[in-house]
């Protein structure tokens, strides 16, 4: 169960890191 739980919160952040690098990386392509 430790293990999911941890597996849950790294792809939380991963995502969320990906959302939040996503306008940065628009803003800079145009």
């Amino acid at each position: 169960m430790k293990q999911q739980a941890g597996i849950g919160i790294i792809l939380a952040l991963t995502t969320a890191m990906c959302w939040g690098a996503l306008p940065i990386a628009m803003k800079q392509v145009s």
